[in-house]
């Protein structure tokens, strides 16, 4: 059950955190994954940026 829990926890952080882009990503009709692939690469080159 605290498995559980910590998944429900977990989604709704990443929800939070991400309201924005799901919500541009459904105006704009697309694929939620594509958009998480995007906020990977973005950290990923603000990481790689800020490490120089």
């Amino acid at each position: 059950m605290e498995e559980l829990g910590g998944a429900v926890v977990r989604t709704v952080v990443w929800v939070g955190r991400n309201a924005l882009a799901i919500g541009e990503a459904v105006l704009l009709g697309l694929d939620i994954k594509d958009v998480a692939d995007h906020q990977r690469s973005e950290r990923r080159r603000r990481r790689r940026r800020g490490s120089r």
